[in-house]
């Protein structure tokens, strides 16, 4: 049947959809000739009233009424591919209107009878398709005064500059990236209410928390409130954090705006713009007595809490780490979560509520929502456990945040809804979410997050620059949508950060790293081992013979080969002498040299350094020329040959043939003096040849000798002397 309205607002049936239009116009004739507006209570049908916009739909159905007033619960839908923010919905109606649920009253009427419900924070938005529910009282005369007009107001509007402060505050950045937060302040008496910030900069967000973001232009960016903290009090702070991908990480702050209502102007039965054609809804049928889906007798009314701005629901799951309250982060694989719902409203908290022992929590829903607003994951999580209990299996996130939306009913009627963010590091988190894996491309990047990053979704490399999409973004943190990221006029592929003379390109195809001109760290460049060389420049050691190339090369070996004289013995198995040095510019002496026989490569084995000395037992030394030197090596050898180097010049009184080496034993802690010490005074150099290593310094041997010979050296008398009848300063003379 089809349901029509006349102009005084009675219910009409047309029991036959086929009716002649002049049983129309005599239905129309006989409404217009009724004085009295309003539907009597014998003639309410028990279906809502349904009035068809372009953009949203509205359902009114009288759900109970008894003498004088009844109950009311309005339905509405939006029927646009946007989001409404921010709604209010205004009607005429003559009939007095109180207890208003889920919803507000900012107009009661008193302007040419018109009423003005205004979203709470939990019901702000009204996805594509989605519907809310809100409710009232009416008190009403003979007849109930049914709206056959309404007007839905939400329009966005720029915030005063003064209004407000945005702050980007860096927490970590490196080469290439950044993590920061924006900090948006609140100056106005008022909320800022369902916001939206516009940025502009050259990188590449990967990941943001605390909010939603869009991408408008080729570098303008949106970040619009999450729905948990969609207005920012006055005097509050609203916190969005993200991570950058690019070499110029700075943001520019473009503006704020929100989500606001401009005055509608109800005149006589109509709301301009919004007006139903020949006060009829038309295509509207009820058949066998039912309604949609959206309709509010298919479901059980239950009255939503208001948020009162802090967090109810838990998860206490080990894996997922609270960072502030309502975000969590996730950086290992995780297939389920717990978690529990702290809540009392005031009827719940009182004890004389006779309902009181028997408040239980009745269900639990949970959907969780990606970047994009998406549905990733949804099902039913109430635990078996316990009613303040929730579980959730088979869970499934992507990478970045992810808006977890519960929905909680109590068995009182009430319902409460509340959001949590995850922030997901672990990339295999996504496969249990709803979202097909494939990689048509093969570019190593899931179709959905090329999505997410703008790149095509059918083309390996989007922008042209030689570089896979999937290396651009995991590996060289470059734009895998401009084929020039740092807009220095080369392309990203025929870049070379390391100044290696391998282009970007080329260091990915021979598995190189561009940020290092030597990656295998064996002192020979990327460039040199490959155009050079003909070595593998990810290996120090190329023909597995034991022995770096760079050693090899020093030495005269072929790095080519691993046995490179040719005698049946690979390189690294010959005992190969070779000299290990340090230089001391400028010091007394000058430079520190050890020549070893052995076997493999010496690469890291034998070290050369300053002697520490914190008792100040070897620096106090009696005839010490220079520092002590601590030479360690972890190689098997048999003898080696050292050399101290000495500058002549800096030998003061020292007669260069009275120079001997000297070595300190820590297990006897004595000083050894070594007499046959090789002094060669035309290169200037101290020689022995040992068969250990330990601590070694150069003396005037005849100086040392005399402060242990002599009671009374000059300066010192008696016990002064440090040496005399002390056990840490002993002396081993080897001749």
């Amino acid at each position: 049947m089809t349901v029509s309205f006349g102009d005084a607002g009675v219910v009409d049936v047309l029991d036959d959809e086929d009716k002649s239009d002049e049983a129309k116009e005599e239905v129309d004739s006989r409404d217009e000739e009724k004085t009295e507006k309003g539907v009597l209570e014998s003639e309410l049908s028990g279906e809502p009233y349904i009035f068809d916009y372009d953009s949203f739909r509205v359902e009114w159905k009288v759900v109970s009424h008894w003498e004088g007033a009844c109950n009311v619960s309005v339905s509405l839908t939006n029927k646009s591919d946007e989001t409404i923010h921010n709604w209010n919905l205004s009607f005429l109606s003559e009939d007095e209107i109180i207890n208003p649920y889920n919803a507000r009253i900012t107009s009661e009427g008193s302007d040419g009878n018109k009423w003005t419900f205004k979203n709470l924070e939990y019901n702000q938005d009204i996805r594509s398709g989605e519907s809310i529910q809100f409710g009232f009282q009416i008190n009403y005369g003979e007849r109930i005064d049914i709206p056959f007009s309404y007007s839905i107001d939400s329009s966005e509007k720029k915030v005063s500059d003064s209004d407000y402060e945005i702050s980007d505050q860096i927490i970590s950045s490196w080469d290439g990236g950044a993590v920061g937060e924006l900090h948006i302040v609140n100056n106005k008496d008022t909320a800022i209410e369902d916001w939206t910030v516009t940025v502009r900069t050259d990188a590449v967000f990967l990941t943001v928390w605390g909010g939603n973001i869009k991408k408008v232009s080729e570098d303008t960016y949106e970040f619009s409130c999450p729905d948990y903290c969609q207005n920012i009090a006055p005097g509050q702070t609203a916190v969005i954090g993200y991570q950058l991908s690019g070499h110029d990480t700075s943001i520019e702050i473009l503006g704020l705006k929100e989500w606001g209502n401009k005055d509608n102007t109800i005149s006589g039965n109509s709301i301009s713009d919004n007006s139903v054609s020949n006060n009829t809804i038309s295509e509207n049928s009820v058949s066998n007595n039912s309604v949609s889906d959206n309709s509010v007798s298919e479901n059980k009314p239950v009255t939503y809490i208001e948020s009162d701005g802090h967090q109810h629901i838990f998860i206490d799951s080990d894996e997922y780490e609270l960072l502030e309250e309502g975000i969590y982060l996730l950086d290992v694989y995780s297939d389920s979560m717990t978690g529990y719902i702290n809540y009392e409203n005031e009827d719940q908290n009182d004890s004389d509520n006779e309902n009181y022992n028997e408040i239980k929590v009745e269900s639990v829903k949970l959907e969780i929502c990606d970047v994009f607003d998406e549905t990733i994951w949804e099902g039913d999580i109430l635990s078996d456990d316990g009613f303040e209990t929730w579980s959730a299996k088979d869970t499934g996130f992507v990478l970045g945040a992810n808006k977890l939306i519960f929905d909680v009913i109590f068995s009182d009627d009430t319902a409460l809804k509340e959001e949590l963010i995850i922030i997901n590091r672990e990339a295999s988190n996504i496969k249990n979410t709803f979202i097909e894996l494939t990689d048509e491309d093969d570019d190593n990047i899931y179709d959905y997050y090329e999505k997410y990053f703008g790149t095509d979704p059918d083309k390996k490399d989007t922008d042209g620059d030689g570089l896979e999409d999937g290396v651009e973004l995991f590996l060289l943190d470059t734009d895998p949508t401009d084929d020039d990221t740092d807009d220095d006029g080369i392309k990203d592929g025929d870049e070379d950060e390391d100044g290696d003379g391998l282009n970007i390109l080329k260091e990915y195809e021979l598995g190189t790293s561009d940020l290092s001109d030597d990656c295998d760290l064996d002192e020979l460049s990327d460039d040199y081992e490959v155009n050079v060389l003909g070595t593998d420049p990810t290996f120090a050691d190329t023909d597995f013979d034991k022995i770096t190339d760079k050693e090899e090369i020093d030495l005269g070996l072929d790095p080519l080969n691993p046995d490179s004289d040719g005698d049946g013995i690979i390189d690294g198995d010959e005992t190969i002498t070779r000299e290990v040095s340090k230089d001391y510019n400028g010091e007394a002496i000058d430079k520190v040299s050890v020549n070893i026989g052995c076997k493999g490569s010496m690469e890291n084995k034998l070290f050369i350094s300053k002697a520490s000395d914190k008792s100040g037992i070897l620096h106090d030394t009696a005839g010490l020329i220079g520092d002590f030197y601590d030479i360690e090596c972890d190689a098997d050898f048999e003898t080696a040959d050292i050399v101290f180097s000495y500058d002549e010049s800096m030998l003061g009184d020292t007669d260069e043939s009275d120079l001997r080496l000297i070595w300190y034993n820590e297990e006897t802690r004595e000083f050894v003096l070594l007499e046959d010490s090789v002094v060669d005074t035309e290169n200037n150099t101290v020689s022995y040849t040992t068969t250990h290593f330990s601590d070694w310094g150069v003396v005037d041997g005849k100086a040392y000798e005399e402060a242990f010979d002599t009671p009374n050296t000059p300066g010192m008398s008696g016990t002064d002397n440090p040496y005399m009848n002390n056990d840490k300063f002993k002396c081993c003379d080897i001749a």
